[in-house]
């Protein structure tokens, strides 16, 4: 099963987690930060991840995340709860987003069912 990329609404409580990247199409950094979201595929799926582009044209979903319409590229995890968890104005490794993801206590409790 491959990550997921979508460019569907998020609902504000959700099965998953999201990784937003807003960018333009073919934009460097974007096509940096897939690349390195697609190195931990599985680990970022085992965490319920969804990975998201977001362009100009979302800008519903930009609204909801609170991206401003000169925001050029950023990333932003939003928790099953809703709530923005990380924003980054860089590329950021998939194994970062992980670490801070396992911090989460629904995350913790998650791991502690699958003992």
């Amino acid at each position: 099963m491959a990550l997921i990329i979508t460019t569907s609404t998020a609902a504000a409580q959700s099965p998953h987690r999201l990784v937003a990247v807003v960018a333009e199409l073919n934009d460097p950094l974007a096509v940096q930060e897939n690349a390195m979201l697609k190195q931990d595929e599985a680990g970022l799926r085992s965490r319920d991840v969804v990975v998201q582009n977001l362009t100009p044209e979302a800008a519903r979903l930009r609204d909801d995340l609170g991206v401003g319409p000169r925001t050029t590229f950023e990333v932003i995890l939003v928790g099953k709860d809703g709530g923005v968890k990380l924003r980054r104005g860089q590329p950021v490794a998939a194994s970062e987003i992980s670490a801070l993801i396992d911090t989460m206590p629904m995350r913790q409790e998650e791991m502690r069912r699958q003992k």
